[in-house]
């Protein structure tokens, strides 16, 4: 998944930060650190949850590998998935824009396929390129990775690891809690006629 179009939204706000954990220090080479420390944060949690806190566009590029079998339904590797916005199929090297006007989204919020007619896919394309709008912001799932995201950037603050340090190990079991509970679980992968 490439992100394109703009960048990836800011989940947690150094002030929104400072708030919640009632941080009443902060000079300006604190605040850039605490910036630092919440966008690796948000990176690992959105990581970790296939979750992405926040609206975004996406790029996925996925080989083609049903055999004897027209595809038709492919599931997402992230959750929630708003819109799809453009799609393009390989042949001989070169992407070619496919009629997005027969294809649809389905499940966008809990379980999010790309649902494709019979005949959508032809014989020669090696691999399927799907852009769509990605995240959500508001919901209660949000709400828990975004506090993640908080625990995480304050654990490492505190610290004084460095942002290029992280291991699983040093997320704290409340971090790790909030992650497991809005975890996206991929069901399936492709499904052919």
């Amino acid at each position: 998944m490439r992100v394109i179009g703009g960048g990836v939204p800011e989940a947690v706000s150094v002030s929104d930060f400072k708030r919640a954990t009632h941080f009443s220090g902060g000079d300006q080479d604190d605040d850039l650190s605490l910036a630092a420390y919440l966008a690796a944060a948000q990176e690992v949690v959105e990581t970790a949850s296939r979750r992405p806190i926040g609206a975004r566009s996406v790029r996925f590029e996925v080989p083609l590998h049903i055999e004897g079998a027209q595809a038709l339904r492919w599931w997402f590797p992230i959750a929630p998935v708003e819109a799809l916005t453009k799609v393009q199929g390989l042949v001989g090297g070169v992407w070619q824009d496919l009629d997005l006007s027969s294809a649809r989204l389905e499940f966008g919020y809990d379980e999010p396929q790309f649902v494709m007619p019979s005949g959508f896919l032809t014989a020669g394309e090696t691999a399927l390129a799907v852009e769509a709008t990605v995240g959500a912001d508001g919901d209660a799932r949000t709400a828990a990775l975004k506090q993640a995201v908080i625990l995480i950037a304050k654990s490492w603050f505190e610290a004084g690891i460095a942002v290029d340090e992280f291991s699983e190990a040093k997320m704290s079991f409340g971090a790790r809690a909030l992650i497991r509970q809005a975890r996206y679980k991929r069901p399936c992968v492709w499904r052919g006629a």
